[in-house]
């Protein structure tokens, strides 16, 4: 999402389906357990995503380099980006805003929510 600066390589490597713009630096680190709504849609957020070897493949060339799996379990501890799902389905296109929903009562697949 928001980690293409701190993280110092090309943003693809981490293959996100959602990318949020205008956010500070390590800022979703934060951002566990709360829900987004981008227009129609809900996404849960849960957790910090543990990275594979993937992220070690150029997207452009397929080169690996191991190193930056070495980097993302030094300056993140393994963690880079986000786990989520799916809340309420829709369509999501560039430029659409988005607002935070906070938890009043939740489990995984369903949630009491209020806009905060």
């Amino acid at each position: 999402m928001a980690l293409s600066l701190p993280f110092g390589r090309d943003g693809r490597r981490l293959r996100p389906n959602i990318v949020v713009g205008g956010v500070d630096g390590l800022a979703e680190r934060t951002w566990e357990g709360k829900r987004l709504r981008i227009g129609k849609v809900l996404i849960g957020i849960e957790d910090l995503r543990m990275r594979c070897v993937m992220t070690t493949v150029d997207p452009d060339t397929l080169k690996q380099d191991h190193g930056v799996l070495r980097e993302i379990v030094q300056k993140f501890d393994g963690k880079l980006a986000l786990n989520c799902w799916v809340i309420q389905g829709g369509e999501i296109c560039v430029e659409i805003r988005l607002s935070w929903l906070r938890i009043v009562n939740a489990k995984k697949h369903w949630a009491v929510m209020e806009a905060y």
